[in-house]
């Protein structure tokens, strides 16, 4: 099946004046296509090639590309005109990055953001490798070059290139499938804010929303000092879908809560320990196994436990724990 079949190109592609001019090149040949591939050593995806012998590179019209961690800002994707700035070969190609700025060395700069060059955003060859199918990937020079994958395959990526306007209707909001829900979330939390996200979900009942929608709201009213609330949102999730990022969430809430209530104070710490103790125990050689830093982080800032604190009845925590301090 040919890439992008029926996809509207002419209303993909924006123009911004004489900035447009930086990544927008002459219509490829095919000798320019394989010209390119020779100079980079990769080739170059059928979906990439279609993009580019409709428009070499320029300035979408949308800017926006939402996963499940972050909300990119995209400026513009490189087309293969050498003359061009902003194109795979030209003087801010991938050569460039890679260079001057230190940039891994996974694949070709197929676009840029917001950042000035703080994350760039690659075709990743590192899994298929020079003659596969790349993944489109996000490099955070800011963060040691961490990845965050935004897309298996370029066509995938440019299909979810979407408006910076967010959603402010909950019969909108209700309207999209539960993975579209937490992105819909993500961007209006990265573009709006924390309180706008509330505001938006406070329009319908908590009760009606999905696991991943009731994970988000909770975490946000952990992040504006409404405990109490979070924790009755996390007791909507079902028993059986309580993964590890829940009883994070949920000894978050009661770590906050063990500061504010001297009454209280041992048994909302208590409560806390155990829920983050199990959350370790589930993000253990699992794919959240990042939670494990977060409680780590809870025990140090919030509850402001010494390693020895925590000997007694929590193993996981314990040995996480004192492993941390160490380090630091």
């Amino acid at each position: 099946m040919k890439p992008f079949e029926n996809f509207d190109w002419k209303s993909f592609w924006g123009n911004s004046g004489g900035y447009t001019d930086d990544y927008t090149g002459k219509a490829p040949t095919d000798r320019d296509i394989l010209d390119i591939e020779k100079a980079t050593g990769y080739k170059l995806p059928e979906s990439y090639i279609e993009l580019i012998k409709h428009q070499n590179g320029g300035i979408p019209v949308n800017n926006i590309v939402t996963t499940d961690n972050l909300c990119v800002h995209l400026v513009g994707i490189y087309g293969i005109d050498k003359d061009k700035e902003c194109s795979v070969c030209g003087c801010y190609g991938t050569e460039f990055w890679l260079e001057e700025w230190g940039y891994p060395a996974i694949g070709l700069v197929i676009a840029d953001t917001i950042s000035g060059g703080h994350d760039m955003i690659f075709l990743d060859y590192s899994e298929c490798g020079p003659e596969g199918e790349p993944m489109v990937t996000l490099v955070d020079q800011e963060d040691d070059y961490s990845q965050e994958i935004l897309a298996d395959n370029f066509e995938e990526f440019i299909c979810k290139i979407e408006s910076d306007m967010v959603i402010t209707d909950i019969e909108e909001f209700k309207q999209l499938d539960a993975a579209k829900q937490v992105l819909a979330l993500n961007k209006i939390l990265i573009m709006k804010g924390t309180r706008d996200m509330i505001e938006l979900l406070e329009q319908a009942e908590a009760s009606s929303y999905s696991e991943g929608v009731l994970g988000r709201l909770a975490s946000a009213y952990n992040s504006v000092d409404q405990e109490d609330l979070a924790i009755q949102t996390l007791d909507l999730v079902p028993e059986a879908s309580r993964d590890a990022l829940w009883y994070y969430r949920y000894g978050c809430a009661y770590a906050e809560k063990s500061k504010k209530d001297d009454n209280t104070h041992h048994e909302n710490k208590n409560t806390a320990v155990r829920n983050l103790e199990k959350a370790i125990e589930l993000a253990e050689g699992s794919d959240e196994d990042n939670v494990i830093d977060y409680c780590m982080m809870i025990f140090d800032r919030i509850l402001d436990l010494k390693p020895a604190d925590l000997r007694g009845g929590y193993r996981l925590a314990y040995t996480y724990y004192h492993h941390y301090c160490t380090e630091d």
